[in-house]
């Protein structure tokens, strides 16, 4: 289905039905396409890790199938009663984990890819999307800025596990609920809650690694008293330089994080006011899946998010109004070295280069970006027929200013033109009935949703292109179907729409991003997906198993093409690229998670992801996405013979992938020449298969204290997540403790 005004040109008016049009002063072609979708069938359910030794289904329904999640619906719904693939990684997984940030604890995942290019940083790819693909959330609220870099990135790694009482993780779009970037899905880090019982409470925790040598504390304490409650947090953490599968050393891995953070709630009743503010501050976190050729980095980010939340619960016939107001305040330091090369493009003095050595390092840059987000959002929720009908509406605004700057060279313009602003403006519909009901027997539900959405950003002076301003205007929706059988099955269909505006990162920037020479576009559209997609979940006394297979046709997908900057292909050696709209990009896949309680003590569980994809260019040549997916999967056995201990034994595995875009096949970190590093590959193998053990325990002596031992990576094997610029550590050997009072 298309719809929509556009207005494209600067000297005529063109009216084509797209489901998100743009009014903007430069000229782009009108571009349509259709193809026929085929599904990729679910053959067999694999194997692959689920670490922990959590409740049965705490990462996949919930511990019986009933667990309350709110993302799914902007509102609070079951795992089960829901038409989408919802992943729920809960407080006793984390605990269990261990991870190193947030991403980690989501690779038991299926659907989701967790890529690193360095450490401090993570990036999911979910249903073959990345960076601001996905939508991040925390608490609900938007945590995506306008100058997220597109592709892998560090901002999911930006929140502290520990601090987390659970992750929601929704596949799939969801932008009829929240707006731009929820394409491949949604992410949402929900915060510890406050005390439920009066009195001061307080909880301290320290953890070990070995393959890093990494320790970290963490401490929060809570009180409660009449209707308020809150805590305040504070945590940090040491990284040396990674240990590597094999006994390799990951240079310049090593980096610190500082966590704090405090969350308040006043509540009267049926009015309850929520204030909270997180910081995470990021110190020398170093990337150098370019060492070879003489490139590295180092990033310093700080992060803070701060929001206040009314929920005030009304009678009659609108139940509750929810008013959020946020503030995201982002700054991002880049500090860049380059070192002689030699004949061969090799660097010079690789010791030297990683020391950052007056010798062998020929240039540096240092840039500073900032975002401040401001946002305002309120929805209100109506039922009716015997809460047999839900309605929610709800507005979304946001306003956001960028400042950029070259620190050491300030007459010189930075990633950014400084003073750059970007906001959107956006009103939804959703709405769910039951018209067929017969408790506890048969259960009919539909539900759909509606979003308009107008999206503007100004930059002044960008190199090449003068003063831009933009501005996009669309609808999205989508609707489902369930039924609901003796509160055990649930078969569901849908078709949902996502989009994703062009960011500041793709329309305005100049420069290295990496692995190429950026030049910006202002002519980009939005991106925009129709997913079909379909499933069921079961669930009885003993088993979970749910099963999910969608196809997903990207319209206007954002590729990178050839260019040339001052007339050369490259610069500094990277290729000069530029970000267009392809004609379509196609995925399809299915995932599976099965989990069975064997007797009261023994738990076991499996994944498995397979997702496969095509874009269709311009000029109607066909190649694959970049990093796309490779097929995964997991497995875990949990054995709990005691309420005060557990083992637990898991693996995680994924196939080889060989499915190459041209930008994989031009990228240091999948196609690097072995023989070479400096080089790539001719041709290229792509990222081997690899499959890696783990296996723990945890132990609780007396209530107020629980220990906990885990064994990554138990054989060492060396391997790396596919797009990743580093091995995965070798094993790692993980030791935490907690002390509640």
């Amino acid at each position: 289905m298309r719809w929509g005004l556009s207005l494209r040109s600067r000297s005529r008016y063109t009216l084509t039905m797209t489901p998100f049009s743009r009014f903007s002063t430069a000229s782009r072609l009108s571009r349509k396409s259709s193809r026929a979708l085929s599904v990729a069938a679910l053959s067999s359910l694999a194997l692959g890790a689920l670490a922990g030794p959590a409740a049965a289904g705490e990462g996949g329904q919930g511990d019986d199938g009933h667990h309350t999640v709110i993302t799914a619906e902007r509102g609070e719904s079951t795992v089960f009663d829901t038409a989408r693939m919802v992943l729920r990684v809960g407080a006793e997984r984390l605990e269990a984990l261990m991870p190193e940030d947030g991403p980690a604890a989501l690779m038991e995942l299926p659907g989701v890819l967790v890529q690193r290019t360095n450490r401090g940083a993570a990036t999911p790819i979910m249903r073959g999307l990345a960076g601001p693909q996905n939508l991040l959330l925390v608490d609900g609220v938007r945590f995506n800025t306008s100058t997220f870099r597109t592709g892998p990135n560090q901002y999911a790694a930006l929140t502290d596990p520990l601090g987390l009482e659970a992750i929601e993780v929704m596949l799939g779009p969801g932008s009829a609920l929240y707006g731009s970037d929820a394409m491949g899905g949604t992410i949402n880090y929900l915060t510890r809650g406050v005390p439920d019982r009066e009195g001061v409470h307080g909880r301290v925790d320290l953890t070990a690694a070995s393959a890093d040598l990494g320790a970290r504390l963490y401490a929060d304490v809570g009180y409660a008293r009449g209707p308020v409650a809150g805590w305040v947090r504070a945590g940090g953490r040491l990284r040396q330089e990674l240990r590597a599968g094999g006994g390799d050393t990951a240079p310049i891995s090593d980096y610190s994080q500082l966590d704090l953070g405090t969350k308040w709630r006043l509540d009267l009743g049926r009015t309850r006011l929520t204030l909270a503010w997180l910081t995470t501050l990021v110190d020398h976190a170093g990337r150098a899946d370019r060492v070879e050729t003489g490139d590295l980095r180092t990033y310093d980010n700080q992060d803070h998010l701060g929001y206040l939340k009314l929920e005030q619960k009304l009678g009659g016939l609108v139940r509750l109004l929810d008013v959020t107001a946020s503030v995201h305040i982002l700054d991002e330091q880049i500090h860049r070295w380059r070192c002689a090369r030699n004949d061969l493009g090799a660097v010079a003095d690789r010791a030297g280069c990683i020391a950052e050595s007056a010798a062998a390092v020929s240039r540096t840059s240092d840039n500073e970006d900032g975002v401040v987000a401001a946002a305002l959002s309120g929805v209100v929720e109506a039922r009716a027929l015997e809460d047999r009908l839900k309605v929610k509406a709800g507005v979304d605004l946001r306003s956001e200013w960028i400042s950029s700057l070259r620190a050491d060279a300030p007459e010189a313009r930075g990633n950014f033109s400084d003073g750059s602003t970007y906001g959107s403006a956006e009103a939804f519909l959703w709405a769910e009935g039951r018209p067929v009901v017969d408790p506890g027997v048969a259960e009919l539900v539909l539900n759909g949703a509606i979003r308009a959405t107008g999206v503007f950003a100004s930059a002044a002076d960008v190199p090449g292109l003068g003063d831009v301003d933009y501005d996009f205007f669309g609808l999205v929706g989508g609707g489902s179907a369930r039924v609901l059988l003796a509160e055990r099955l649930n078969v569901y269909a849908g078709v949902w729409q996502g989009f994703r505006a062009p960011n500041l990162q793709e329309t305005t920037q100049l420069g290295d991003t990496g692995s190429t020479f950026e030049l910006p576009n202002d002519d980009l559209g939005p991106e925009r997906s129709t997913t079909f997609e379909g499933g069921f979940k079961v669930i009885t006394g003993q088993l979970r198993f749910g099963a999910n297979v969608f196809q997903s046709l990207v319209t206007d997908a954002i590729v990178t093409e050839a260019a040339t900057h001052q007339g050369a292909a490259e610069v500094d050696g990277k290729p000069v690229r530029h970000r267009t709209n392809a004609t379509e990009a196609e995925y399809k896949g299915v995932e599976a998670l099965f989990e069975a309680d064997v007797n009261p003590q023994l738990t076991l569980a499996a994944s498995l992801a397979v997702i496969d994809g095509d874009i269709t260019k311009v000029d109607g040549t066909v190649e694959a996405p970049r990093r796309l997916p490779p097929i995964q999967g997991s497995a875990r056995a949990s054995y709990r013979p005691h309420h005060r201990w557990a083992l637990f034994a898991d693996l995680r595995w994924a196939a080889a992938q060989t499915k190459l875009a041209p930008g994989d096949e031009r990228d240091l970190r999948i196609c690097a020449d072995p023989g070479a590093p400096h080089a790539l590959q001719d041709p290229c193998d792509g990222t081997p298969g690899w499959v890696t053990f783990g296996v723990g325990a945890s132990y609780r002596p007396i209530d107020a204290i629980l220990l906990r031992l885990r064994v990554d990576n138990l054989l060492d094997a060396r391997y790396r997540t596919h797009g990743s610029g580093y091995d995965a550590a070798g094993v790692n050997v993980k030791l935490g403790g907690t002390l509640q009072f």
